[in-house]
């Protein structure tokens, strides 16, 4: 008997050892499992991490999140426009503002956004063009929606991203369709 107290125990309190209450977008909530999200731009003050909100027991993927935390306050980042909130971010090069929009849309963190819900199609395929104030990058990205009887829709996004981590969205059209069965992995909506 004392073993199994001992070991439930144990289980709560490393599932609530990671748990913090932050004050997110001016409402107290509780975020567990705060783990910090290594990026390759600049964060100035601004620490990103990924939280889980939801009810311990359910799948932590599906309450995953991504959190801009400073000194003052937390952000919850929903969508790449989110990011504007942020001040202090910097994006040097090309490569730094590939690696800012594949924040949403890699295989491993795109569950975590209500937009765009899609993955990067073809990553050697990306156009990448400097301009006065940032990058304009040009991608194909397969959407988490599906389109029955088609499949998965894949779009042409066209995006900008300033050097100081403003985002913009300037287009999307539809390019064509990934068959369902054709699709290598299950996608999470």
């Amino acid at each position: 008997m004392k073993s199994c107290l001992f070991a439930i125990a144990l289980i709560v309190a490393l599932v609530f050892s990671g748990c913090s209450k932050q004050k997110i977008n001016n409402t107290q909530e509780e975020i567990l499992f705060d783990q910090p999200v290594p990026v390759r731009f600049g964060t100035g003050r601004w620490t990103l991490f990924i939280g889980f909100q939801g009810v311990v027991g359910e799948p932590i993927v599906v309450y995953m999140k991504l959190f801009a935390k400073n000194e003052r306050t937390t952000e919850k980042i929903k969508k790449p426009e989110d990011m504007n909130k942020l001040t202090g971010l910097s994006i040097r090069n090309s490569d730094e503002a590939i690696s800012f929009l594949r924040l949403f849309t890699s295989h491993t963190s795109y569950v975590m956004f209500d937009e765009p819900r899609a993955i990067e199609q073809h990553p050697d395929a990306v156009r990448v063009v400097q301009q006065d104030n940032g990058f304009v990058v040009t991608r194909e990205l397969l959407m988490a929606s599906s389109e029955e009887p088609h499949g998965y829709p894949v779009l042409e996004f066209q995006e900008k991203v300033t050097f100081d981590g403003k985002y913009e969205l300037l287009s999307k059209k539809s390019v064509t369709f990934v068959p369902f069965e054709k699709y290598p992995f299950p996608i999470i909506l």
